[in-house]
């Protein structure tokens, strides 16, 4: 196993996707971080008084920003759509006839795409929370100009460090959305091994999927709900809730994706 995740991995950054998705990433939540305050925060130094928290900024600079529109493409490109080329040069049908090299086959490709696809959102957001730690007002719990979304909310758990330890989580639990995209991507492209379509597909699940469930007042299933529902069903005081649900609803993405992704390629060199 650990020859196909060498291999995998080493695919994976001698490729531009990954570097060119992370980019974008982080474009992004700066481009936002400067319509929202970020020049401001600077102006002051590091840890200055003016303007928004650290918090603040990076709750607003996220949920403001096109990263939230974009993010279910962009985790797909470093290698969602991998086996689209092994599908097309009958590298797949090798594998399959050998059974210990096919289970190895199949747990690198899904731990190196929800990896990929994880650190593609989670890196380059951390990097930009880092940003806002150091430049932006450090949040202090006993200043009541300081409540925000961790004191009312799910992240009232994480309220350590003047906001650092939110970043941090919060930059993690985009990062398993991340994740979850790209398994399901790698999932699609056991069927249609076309690599516009994988990269396609889950942005257009999501958005289909928040307008069915936003219509039938299911919007807590909605995709974008799974990183961050502390400000509609989730509070301070059912907190552990959040985290329950957020973690629970990635893990079932990632099992139905990882099973889809499976039974797709067998059928696909049964029946060819």
């Amino acid at each position: 196993m650990t020859s196909f995740i060498k291999t995998d991995f080493k695919r994976v950054f001698v490729s531009s996707g990954i570097y060119v998705s992370s980019i974008i990433v982080f474009m992004l939540l700066l481009q936002e971080g400067i319509a929202t305050g970020l020049v401001e925060a600077a102006a002051d130094g590091f840890g200055g008084v003016r303007g928004n928290t650290s918090v603040d900024l990076f709750g607003m600079t996220v949920f403001f920003s096109s990263l939230i529109l974009l993010a279910p493409l962009l985790c797909t490109l470093p290698y969602s759509a991998s086996y689209c080329d092994e599908y097309n040069n009958h590298y797949i049908y090798y594998i399959m006839h050998r059974s210990r090299s096919y289970r190895e086959y199949v747990v690198s490709k899904l731990l190196v795409t929800a990896i990929c696809g994880g650190l593609t959102i989670f890196i380059p957001m951390l990097l930009y929370g880092v940003i806002c730690r150091l430049l932006a007002v450090p949040v202090d719990i006993s200043n009541p100009q300081h409540v925000s979304v961790l004191s009312t909310s799910i992240w009232s758990l994480v309220n350590k460090n003047g906001g650092f330890v939110y970043i941090f989580f919060q930059s993690f639990f985009f990062g398993l959305f991340g994740s979850a995209c790209a398994l399901v991507s790698l999932a699609v492209s056991a069927y249609i091994p076309n690599k516009y379509i994988v990269y396609a597909l889950p942005l257009i699940l999501c958005y289909a999927m928040n307008y069915i469930f936003s219509r039938y007042n299911l919007s807590f299933l909605s995709p974008f709900q799974s990183f961050d529902p502390a400000r509609t069903y989730f509070n301070n005081t059912n907190a552990i809730w959040g985290y329950v649900y957020m973690l629970g609803y990635q893990a079932i993405v990632f099992l139905i994706s990882s099973l889809a992704f499976i039974r797709g390629i067998k059928r696909r060199v049964r029946f060819g």
